[in-house]
């Protein structure tokens, strides 16, 4: 495998952690072009995805701590660490879905048109985070 990607002195740059960004930045810019082409507030849309992605982190890490509890209760920093394991994803898709339907809801943002926006992104972003999770 092939776990650092670039090395430019001090500087490490993972694979791991490059993809997922990647994976993160290529699946909004599609959600942002699929919005404005379904003529959706496109803006509205991205702050959604904004703060589903934060849910979805911390949803991640909490299922990785309830996976691991005896481990992380011994080394609590670990848990913070994206070094180690970025969470788990059926955790972050869980709190992630969760979060969404009740932001949409709240913000009155069509539900099941943003579903049909976001359903291509997510496995768009998914393949790029198994890439590099192979990689590591």
């Amino acid at each position: 495998m092939h776990p650092v990607l670039l090395k430019i002195g001090p500087l490490t740059i993972h694979t791991y952690g490059f993809m997922m960004a990647l994976g993160v930045a290529m699946g909004l810019w599609f959600i942002y072009a699929q919005a404005k082409r379904a003529g959706l507030d496109a803006n509205r849309i991205m702050d959604a995805a904004f703060y589903t992605i934060i849910v979805s982190l911390i949803g991640a890490k909490l299922l990785l701590f309830v996976g691991n509890i005896s481990y992380y209760l011994e080394y609590p920093g670990e848990l913070l660490s994206l070094a180690r394991s970025g969470g788990v994803f059926q955790g972050g898709l869980t709190f992630g879905v969760i979060f969404a339907l009740w932001y949409f809801r709240r913000k009155k943002i069509p539900t099941w048109k943003t579903a049909d926006l976001i359903g291509p992104a997510l496995a768009l972003g998914h393949g790029f985070g198994r890439i590099g999770c192979f990689s590591a």
